[in-house]
């Protein structure tokens, strides 16, 4: 066969077979129509026409090239950029985490703003939350700083303060056990550390939590951040007349000593225990008027070694 030849109709229902197809014209479109028209395939077609010995460029006027398919539709909502920098904006309403949320929001908007994602309100939402919030940030935390600071260091001092209560009460009590087992004496004001040490449950108590010192007094090898009064140290716990107006016991920088040694470390002001036990934090100006000695001792710090 040559190219000069036609294809058959395949009438009849029967599969079209190969002829010989002449050169591209009325009849040979009318016969490639009549195909279509009877559903062969516009694939099949073209194959038949190979088979007759046409080319690829005799084909292209003869065949339907089949339409593109549409273009995918724009996806709908917001991108995860525009997603996330709105999500991030709103986590800078809450300022402290706003040092961090802040710029990401901005970043991540910007990138989705910048590659027109979907979702322009939402990037453009997260970033001007993240602007204000970051910049709020900026002036108001530091005067929240300057008002809270202060709070919080006065409830720390508050809380060393009562520490310290419960440690000069433990001591009182020690002193008073030690002065039921010694005939009433009270213990020497310049030993008193390791003669109560027995009765002292916990070490932690020979100090104040307030005191920072590195080279505190100490003595037998037990250092401690209070002071007895050197007047108290030895007497008969029995003869002092007003012990709820003797104190016994301070915040203090010696071993024994008298109102030269006191250390206000709280507020201002000291703890300060009493010869009957009960222990009270006093201010720096009331401290003078307290007594460290009995009347009868005087308070030239006699006391101590009087007669047991």
């Amino acid at each position: 066969m040559d190219n000069n030849a036609r294809l058959c109709d395949g009438t009849g229902g029967r599969e079209p077979e190969v002829v010989a197809v002449p050169e591209p014209n009325e009849q040979v479109r009318a016969y490639v129509e009549d195909l279509r028209q009877r559903g062969v395939p516009e694939a099949e077609i073209a194959q038949l026409l190979r088979q007759a010995g046409w080319k690829e460029v005799q084909l292209a006027p003869l065949l339907r090239v089949p339409p593109l398919p549409p273009a995918p539709a724009a996806p709908v909502g917001s991108s995860g950029l525009a997603t996330a920098a709105l999500i991030l904006g709103l986590l800078s309403l809450l300022l402290p985490l706003a040092a961090i949320t802040g710029p990401l929001a901005v970043i991540l908007g910007a990138v989705s703003l910048s590659k027109r994602r979907p979702g322009t309100a939402s990037a453009t939402v997260g970033i001007v939350l993240g602007i204000v919030c970051w910049v709020l940030m900026l002036f108001v935390l530091p005067i929240l700083a300057a008002i809270l600071f202060p709070v919080f260091a006065r409830a720390r001092d508050k809380a060393m303060q009562t520490a310290c209560l419960a440690h000069e009460r433990q001591l009182c009590r020690a002193f008073s056990l030690y002065s039921a087992d010694n005939d009433e004496v009270l213990p020497p004001a310049a030993r008193w550390p390791q003669q109560v040490s027995q009765y002292v449950l916990n070490p932690e108590s020979y100090l104040c939590p307030a005191d920072r010192r590195t080279d505190r007094q100490s003595t037998g090898g037990i250092s401690t951040s209070y002071t007895m009064s050197s007047a108290v140290g030895g007497l008969r716990s029995g003869a002092v007349k007003a012990p709820e107006a003797l104190a016994a016991l301070y915040d203090g920088n010696q071993i024994a000593g008298g109102r030269g040694a006191a250390e206000f470390r709280h507020s201002r002001g000291l703890n300060v225990g009493y010869a009957d036990g009960h222990v009270q934090w006093l201010a720096q100006s009331d401290f003078g008027e307290v007594a460290l000695a009995p009347p009868e001792a005087g308070t030239s710090g006699e006391g101590e070694g009087a007669s047991q």
